[in-house]
């Protein structure tokens, strides 16, 4: 087993729905994990959350809060 298998049992088995990189906005899901095949040693568990605002409305975006929301701060 992949280090990278390992990390996506662990995000999965414990309610998590992916990664993200505070520092550059980087995110990724379950479903398609670690597309940009940089190194992840500096991203943490993350949820996903469906963007309902705007012109990102249909998109979504990784947070570590289980109960983020967008708000006028943050650049969608």
């Amino acid at each position: 087993m992949k280090v990278i298998e390992i990390v996506k049992a662990y995000l999965k088995d414990n309610g998590f729905d992916g990664l993200c990189h505070g520092e550059t906005e980087c995110g990724c899901h379950l479903d398609d994990f670690h597309i940009c095949g940089e190194n992840f040693s500096d991203c943490v568990p993350a949820y996903k959350h469906a963007i309902q605002k705007g012109d990102a409305r249909g998109d979504w975006w990784m947070s570590t809060k289980k109960d983020w929301k967008p708000t006028d701060d943050v650049e969608l």
